[in-house]
């Protein structure tokens, strides 16, 4: 115990900060993959799969508030090692640090992805990859305290453009896109809301190398997740409904990235046209955030495995990792295809939701199960 006791950070974040935080990890990734994933099964019905889905991640955020208020001194890794003992714990703790590294990596092919289709055709794929994972690395340097002023600061600019984003595609919008309304079939429904809480909520495993650990106020903090993580799963189910109103389900489907051909269709008079780099920047805003808590947890729970106090001597060796993993995560289009459409649920439903559980199951068993039924209660 003293050996763990010894790499506790110090580092704290206000609850304002943490729920900002929260917000903008829930739509992350998501407010680009999730429109063109889910209306591929669920057509113009894609929207209904999405609110369940952040019913279903509410229940899910439950579990990872109990498990961090069960340890309100540790984080992840520390939970592992409560959990599972010394030995077992480290060897979980090894795999969680893969598994964050390997999905940074992911997140940052998006980026390249993106940006070498619709912006930067000409620029090579590592160039942007460097640029994006050199200011991770200089935030990571600066810590997360840094982090989570940038992002109290950059909040504002992204419910503004998002607002913009919003005001401006009310013109474009058909109801009658929705139509026939409640056409739901119980099989493609369960999938896309797997498919909705696989790139959501199975996805908050890393935010408990921040929480309870790194708040000023625990309890506060709670509350914090379990509204920053609805009104993000919230702001997902308007930005699919959105793209099936305004390009509808089969342009939704069949487009890479629909959200962005949606802000191509922007067009208020004469004058207010082109304004598709504002989903741009909204995006690469809310992956900032996303890729930064990654690229924490992996650093925080690599020095935490091998007793190591400077967490920043390592940042530059893991970005260059993070970096060459991201030429080589996706080798083709038909590769990542087949990985989301096959590998990424299970995966994502083991690491985000089986893992959190099993924890909670056996720390209730070994620490005050009162304590635990008390916790359920006041949150």
């Amino acid at each position: 115990d003293e050996e763990v006791n010894t790499v506790k950070p110090v580092v704290k974040i206000s609850t304002i900060q943490f729920r900002m935080l929260v917000m903008l990890y829930t739509i992350g990734s998501t407010i680009v993959i999730a429109p063109a994933a889910m209306t591929v099964d669920s057509k113009q019905t894609a929207w209904i799969p999405a609110i369940l889905g952040v019913v279903c991640g509410f229940v899910l955020v439950k579990v990872y508030i109990a498990l961090g208020l069960l340890f309100k001194d540790k984080n992840l890794i520390e939970i592992n090692e409560a959990v599972f003992g010394k030995y077992l714990g480290k060897g979980v703790s090894c795999l969680f640090v893969t598994s964050t590294v390997i999905t940074c990596s992911r997140i940052v092919y998006y980026v390249g992805s993106f940006l070498n289709t619709h912006i930067m055709m000409e620029t090579p794929l590592i160039a942007i990859h460097i640029i994006f994972m050199l200011v991770v690395v200089f935030g990571a340097r600066l810590g997360l305290e840094t982090i989570a002023r940038c992002c109290e600061i950059f909040f504002p600019w992204f419910i503004g453009l998002l607002g913009i984003f919003i005001f401006s595609l009310t013109p474009q919008m058909k109801v009658q896109n929705l139509m026939p309304l409640l056409d739901i079939h119980l099989k493609p429904l369960t999938h896309s809301v797997f498919i909705f809480l696989s790139i959501t909520y199975f996805t908050f495993a890393p935010l408990m190398m921040v929480f309870p650990l790194h708040l000023r106020k625990p309890e506060k903090g709670a509350k914090a997740l379990m509204s920053g993580s609805l009104l993000g799963g919230f702001i997902m189910v308007a930005i699919i409904l959105f793209c099936i109103m305004v390009i509808g389900s089969y342009h939704s489907s069949t487009t890479m990235f629909p959200v962005y051909e949606m802000a191509k269709r922007i067009e208020l008079g004469n004058f207010l046209q082109g304004i598709e780099v504002i989903i741009a920047i909204i995006w690469f805003l809310t992956l900032f955030f996303k890729v930064s808590l990654y690229f924490h947890a992996s650093i925080a729970g690599l020095c935490h495995i091998f007793n190591v106090n400077e967490t920043r001597f390592l940042t530059l060796p893991m970005g260059l990792i993070v970096t060459t993993f991201s030429i080589i995560v996706y080798p083709t289009i038909i590769y990542q295809k087949t990985w989301l459409a096959e590998t990424w649920i299970p995966y994502s439903f083991f690491v985000g939701a089986f893992y959190p559980f099993i924890l909670l199951i056996i720390g209730w068993i070994r620490f005050r199960p009162a304590k635990i039924k008390k916790i359920i209660k006041s949150t």
